[in-house]
This record gives structure tokens, sequence and C-alpha cells, in this order.
């Protein structure tokens, strides 16, 4: 079946290995809800929803015949505490996805339309990319200091924020690569930012929220 939607309440307290887009292409977490279950990703259409709330995906997710991308939807927070072995990359449309590993996003690339949260320490590599028109977040959690070593591609109007006034971790950005097309917005808005190799600093708006 390729469409539909399962709720992770059927199967957070399984074990059992579950395939995507076998069983269903949404998988909707409840609130407060915890899948220990893996999840196997067989092509590019699975989303992990989170609509309310926060939900946590403990199990492993790892990927079958092919490269592919899983998509987190929704404007509730969903938790990704183990590190994955997906390759296929990552798309936060909505809400937050939060990393409790650095490798909990997998190898792949983000595309970054929403807020992606870390509660750890450590090096992501990950390309990030928000397309023209979109706003995303990324930030660490107080007391936390992750670094961005990949690239990162800005579209036209694109609107980047680093940190909250709720998180006041340290964002390191030693990226190999920026692009951007004007025109397009980064802001500070809270914690501590380091631009190693001033990659950054071309499109860096010190603490300016974005013109309406």
């Amino acid at each position: 079946m390729r469409c539909g939607v399962l709720s992770a309440a059927a199967f957070c307290l399984g074990t059992s290995a579950l395939a995507t887009p076998v069983l269903a292409a949404v998988i909707d977490y409840p609130n407060g809800s915890d899948n220990a279950a893996p999840i196997v990703l067989t092509d590019n259409t699975t989303q992990l929803q989170v609509l309310t709330g926060s939900a946590t995906q403990s199990g492993v997710i790892s990927e079958t015949g092919g490269s592919w991308r899983l998509e987190k939807t929704g404007t509730g927070k969903l938790i990704l505490s183990s590190a994955n072995s997906y390759t296929g990359g990552t798309t936060i449309s909505g809400g937050v996805l939060q990393i409790g590993d650095t490798g909990a996003v997998g190898s792949g690339s983000i595309a970054l339309n929403g807020a992606l949260r870390s509660t750890v320490s450590g090096t992501l590599a990950n390309a990030i990319t928000l397309a023209d028109g979109s706003t995303g977040t990324i930030s660490a959690a107080t007391g936390q200091s992750i670094t961005f070593s990949g690239t990162l591609a800005l579209g036209s109007s694109a609107h980047l924020v680093l940190g909250s006034a709720a998180d006041n971790g340290t964002l390191n950005f030693n990226l190999s690569n920026v692009t951007s097309v004007y025109p397009r917005f980064v802001e500070i808005a809270g914690g501590t930012v380091t631009d190693v190799n001033s990659h950054l600093a071309i499109c860096l708006v010190l603490a300016l929220p974005r013109p309406q």
C-alpha cells in the first residue's frame, strides 16, 4: 500500500522493523509516544508526522533497495534519539526535528523549512539547503556545542534563524562553501554563533529581523 496513515500508538512498544511505504506513507506520532521499532525506508515517500506536542523515534531508521529520503511534517516536535543509517537526506517541512545523536539525520542533505534543534554536542557534515522563500531555524540546547562542516545553500528570500531565546547553545559554522541568492536573510536570535572561515558573514544580519 502506497498511501494511508499509520499511528505510532500501534507500534510504539514494538521491536519489529517497520518497512515503509508497505504499511503507510505517513507515520503519525501521537503526543508523548516513543517508537522503539526500526523503520526501513523503501522509497522517498515516507513522512514522519507529529501534529501536536512531542514524540520520539528511538528505533533506528535505515533503508533498503536504494538511497531514500524522509520528511518530517506537522507542527509538533519529533525527537530522533539514535544514530540512523539512511543516506537519502531529510526534509523538515514543519515543526521541530530534534536530534539527540549527531548521526540522527543520516548522511544526506537537510532541506530546512522548519526547525533543527540539537541536544547533543558534535559535528554535522550534512549539506543544508533553504529553498526560495523558506524559513528555517537551527539551534543548540543550552550547554551544547554543534559544528556544521558541510555546505549551506540559501535560495531567494530564504530566512535562516540561528539560535533562539530558549536555546543558548553554541553553533559553530566551519562550512566548506556557502551559496546564496539575493535577497536572503540570516539572523542570530540567541546563543553563540561562530563563523570559523567567514563563509557565513556575507549574508549575516546580526540580531535583525527580516524586513517585512
